[in-house]
């Protein structure tokens, strides 16, 4: 089992902070809300609308090449074969940032929608318009397995959060109602149950190491960022692992949520 690592050396945080794409471009946005860091083992993830935008190594920025695969000279619409001459694919990220961006964002499902929403928003690094300051830190976050976030095989725990005030971490896995692994026979637990169950077997057993993990990760986005952040101590006993479902209404949340929940062992 490989260890469980968030930390950024200084070389690397030092080399970012000079890459104009991320002064320029990636820094301005997350300060808007708009892209949200996450610190890997020597790696940074930017992400954004639910999909990785860019990450950031020693060997500097790399995207998939389906969200960078844009022109310039022509950003919308159809392009007829007279208008080649008049366009030519980006040679340097910074110059199609912003069409990089809307491909990245037309790639996420309805869930990494979800989920973009809740974690990218401008208030949430500063508590001055929040009475309780709970600071998403990470997302994607796998405790068990291998460090590879290539391997889509792996399950992750969506959202990590970090309650400011009393420095304590929460764990969220966010389904969109319409998923069906939240839902299962009368008697029968869902598949998302297990899933709980797994992630809280995982915290349990690596607590200590997913403490200093996010202590490491904090002190990288201060360093990177200069964020006022406080450094987590320990995992919530209370709500260590909670399940966030949204995209329901009223009716829906009155019935078959509360009913189907209550009744295969979620709440």
């Amino acid at each position: 089992m490989s260890k469980f690592s968030r930390r950024l050396d200084q070389n690397i945080i030092n080399k970012l902070k000079a890459e104009p794409l991320f002064s320029d471009c990636l820094l301005p946005d997350i300060e808007k809300g708009h892209v949200f860091p996450a610190v890997r083992n020597n790696r940074v993830h930017f992400y954004c609308g639910g999909r990785r935008l860019f990450e950031y190594t020693a060997s500097g920025f790399r995207t998939h090449v389906k969200f960078a695969s844009v022109l310039i000279g022509k950003r919308n619409g159809y392009i007829d074969e007279s208008q080649l001459n008049g366009v030519k694919p980006i040679s340097r990220f910074t110059d199609g940032y912003e069409a990089i961006k809307e491909v990245c964002e037309k790639y996420a499902g309805e869930e990494a929608k979800g989920i973009s929403s809740i974690i990218s928003r401008p208030e949430i690094h500063t508590r001055s318009t929040i009475d309780r300051w709970i600071i998403p830190l990470d997302v994607e976050a796998c405790f068990n397995k291998s460090n590879d976030d290539e391997d889509d095989t792996v399950d992750r725990i969506d959202i990590v959060f970090l309650d400011a005030d009393t420095q304590k971490l929460r764990f969220c896995e966010a389904k969109c109602y319409g998923n069906r692994e939240l839902w299962s026979k009368r008697g029968t637990r869902p598949r998302v149950a297990t899933q709980l169950d797994e992630y809280n077997k995982q915290i349990n057993e690596r607590r200590d190491e997913i403490v200093q993990a996010y202590v490491a990760h904090v002190q990288a986005l201060k360093a990177l960022l200069g964020w006022d952040l406080p450094e987590p101590i320990s995992i919530d006993d209370e709500v260590p692992l909670f399940l966030l479902v949204f995209g329901f209404d009223a009716d829906q949340r009155a019935g078959r949520l509360k009913r189907s929940f209550r009744h295969n062992g979620i709440a």
